[in-house]
């Protein structure tokens, strides 16, 4: 009988030790899943300075980074492939080519967009002109209300999407080996003139972004994957709308 007793005592006392584990072990991966979701958000959440370390923005449009590297954007328009002959088309490519061909560092291409929408402006705005024009029993101001809303639904109907190619240049000191900072401004004011004239030769009407651009192009970058949701929005509401660069012609994109 004491034998019984001792062995039930030792399961229970196992089972107990058993219970007391595993809750620690849970916690414990509690605890580690908390600090990984901090640490993520952390890491969201941190400014663009940690992910694009600029120390400052010339007024020429130029970035100056960190570690002695330089920058410079250059705004892309559009083409159309389709809007090309054989030949218009053969010396575009060539044309790309051979301005690659020439640059002493690798480029980037970044592509941007963003979407307005009226819709919750509209409806606080109707809502507000509404109730003021009914307290204090103005006509006038309903009628007023009543133009700025439509004028409201109007500019919300047109297309609202922006995108924009980017075209970076650069010079950093670790890929040229290169240590004089002037030697490496000149060297970025060399890529980038390579640059623009390869571009316009290519027909795409290149544009070099000023200081203020440059700032607003890179705050759109950092906010891609809010930009790209707003994309997708647009595509999946059909505000987004063809284009063509050329001539003129009827098109039917429904095919």
């Amino acid at each position: 009988m004491k034998i019984v007793i001792v062995a039930i005592i030792v399961i229970v006392t196992l089972l107990t030790i058993i219970l007391i584990e595993n809750q620690r072990s849970k916690r414990k991966r509690s605890i580690q899943a908390a600090q990984r979701e901090k640490v993520q958000k952390g890491t969201k959440e941190k400014p663009i300075q940690t992910f694009l370390p600029i120390v400052r923005v010339e007024a020429t449009g130029e970035m100056v980074l960190q570690n002695d590297a330089f920058r410079q954007v250059i705004q892309v328009g559009n083409l159309n492939p389709f809007a090309l002959s054989e030949t218009e088309a053969r010396a575009v490519r060539d044309n790309f080519k051979t301005m690659f061909g020439m640059f002493h560092q690798p480029v980037q291409f970044i592509v941007r967009g963003r979407r307005m929408d009226l819709t919750d402006y509209r409806q606080y705005f109707s809502q507000t002109y509404r109730a003021t024009a009914e307290k204090w029993e103005n006509d006038r101001l309903l009628e007023y209300g009543r133009h700025l809303e439509a004028h409201l639904v109007e500019h919300g109907n047109r297309q609202r999407t922006i995108r924009e190619n980017l075209f970076i240049t650069q010079a950093d000191t670790g890929l040229l080996g290169e240590h004089d900072l002037e030697e490496l401004r000149r060297t970025l004011r060399q890529e980038t003139e390579t640059a623009y004239s390869g571009l316009a030769r290519c027909r795409v009407s290149p544009h070099i972004l000023s200081s203020e651009e440059t700032i607003e192009a890179q705050q759109f970058f950092w906010n891609r994957e809010r930009i790209h949701a707003r994309a997708r929005d647009a595509v999946a509401y059909q505000s987004l709308k063809e284009y063509l660069i050329g001539d003129e012609s009827e098109v039917n994109f429904g095919a």
